[in-house]
């Protein structure tokens, strides 16, 4: 996984872009384990990922299923990732694991 570094203009248009197919790492994003396995929840990944192809990594998969909902520009609509809860094993007291995911932009 390579990183690189983009610059924009004031008028918010690329100046310079050093990504590699990778993309510019974001953040790391953590889904808590817990609560219904029928709700589905959306983590907003903020304004830096407007106008941008998101990538998702996953470091650690846990009990959860997810997709990534790439934003809209015209709408100014961030990007972010809607998530649910697996249902756990019915009449089983498991440990339910959290899920560890980094976010690329490019």
């Amino acid at each position: 996984m390579a990183y690189g570094m983009q610059i924009y203009n004031t008028d918010n248009s690329l100046a310079y872009d050093s990504t590699s197919p990778g993309g510019v790492f974001l953040r790391f994003v953590e889904l808590e384990a817990g609560g219904d396995t029928g709700t589905v929840f959306y983590f907003d990944l903020g304004t830096e990922s407007l106008g941008k192809t998101i990538i998702l990594y996953p470091l650690f998969l846990g009990d959860h299923g997810f997709s990534i909902i790439q934003g809209n520009v015209s709408s100014n609509q961030n990007a972010s990732i809607a998530w649910y809860n697996v249902s756990a094993t019915p009449g089983t007291a498991v440990a339910r694991n959290n899920t560890i995911i980094m976010v690329f932009a490019k």
